[in-house]
């Protein structure tokens, strides 16, 4: 049956945490960052005359665009102004095309136009763009509007966008951002986005084995997709991973707790909240081993440690 480590696992994307009546369990919203891999479903490209649609969808690729025709560029790596500039000619060429309204939206939020931006994302968006509105809600998120980020990205989610349909389905894992809690719409969501190739969708999935959470008890099963989840790239998985190996029958305890001090030590936040579900905070050793990892993370360190033990976190200066 589903042990403690149970809120180990639930996993919004909000990335904050709370207290869990249990001290030693590690309640946590986890931030999963994921990538989608350019598609080249060209489906949107409109039929421009002259170079502009192409420089566009050049200049500023998304990197999280399905339908993407070209590699994604980051923001910080966009040529700018010029990108802008060619967007726009794209859009003036043919003001009809989503994908250049769409691209147009990113490199105005660039150049810091803001509402500009966000209204060419709306346009794409309301012409059935999936990635419209996938960076609408990212941008919701930045303004810390959580509740218009959630409907963006279920409106992204329906259009089928993989990363989209990850975030969602952690939110109403979690029930949170103005969502229910709802088992059963996670689990679509999150296995739609696994069948579209996402890698920490399966990871998520895997965890839901391993609690019995929205899908049947199988630590076993959980563990053997955690592993393929991860083998096929996802980084958030080792978390999930080393928790696996802590609960599943064959799992390698050692090499369980080794994974979870490892992606502590790396910051992932999810990993370190893992690993204090092995410890003992009644334990000196124990407690001095997590007041060492808990340093090596951010203000919320202090937070969660005094959550934990009920103490202050003093750390070692330098």
């Amino acid at each position: 049956m589903p042990t403690r480590l149970d809120n180990a696992f639930e996993a919004p994307l909000s990335g904050a945490c709370r207290r869990h009546p249990n001290t030693r369990a590690a309640g946590c919203l986890l931030a999963l960052a994921f990538l989608c891999g350019p598609g080249a479903a060209d489906s949107f490209a409109a039929d421009l005359p002259g170079s502009a649609a192409e420089d566009c969808e050049r200049l500023a690729a998304f990197p999280e665009d399905p339908a993407g025709r070209f590699e994604g560029v980051p923001d910080h790596k966009m040529a700018m102004p010029l990108a802008l500039t060619r967007c726009q000619a794209a859009v003036a060429s043919a003001p009809d095309s989503p994908v250049h309204i769409f691209l147009l939206g990113r490199t105005l939020l660039a150049e810091g136009q803001a509402m500009q931006g966000l209204e060419r994302l709306k346009q794409a968006g309301e012409m059935d763009y999936a990635a419209a509105w996938y960076l609408m809600g990212q941008t919701m998120v930045s303004q810390g509007a959580k509740r218009a980020a959630a409907e963006a990205y279920e409106k992204a989610a329906v259009l089928g966008h993989p990363g989209a349909q990850l975030e969602i389905g952690a939110l109403y894992s979690a029930g949170t951002w103005g969502l229910p809690k709802d088992e059963e719409k996670a689990v679509h969501w999150l296995s739609l986005a696994k069948e579209n190739g996402d890698a920490d969708a399966a990871a998520l999935l895997g965890s839901f084995y391993l609690l019995g959470k929205g899908l049947d008890y199988d630590p076993s099963r959980g563990l053997r997709m955690i592993e393929e989840a991860v083998a096929a790239g996802s980084q958030r998985g080792l978390s999930f991973l080393g928790m696996a190996h802590l609960v599943a029958p064959e799992g390698d305890k050692e090499l369980g707790e080794r994974l979870l001090a490892e992606q502590a030590r790396k910051g992932d936040l999810a990993g370190l909240l893992a690993y204090t579900s092995v410890l003992d905070f009644k334990n000196p050793d124990d407690l001095e081993r997590a007041r060492r990892l808990f340093c090596r993370v951010d203000a919320r360190g202090a937070q969660l440690y005094e959550a934990f033990t009920q103490e202050k976190l003093v750390c070692d200066e330098g």
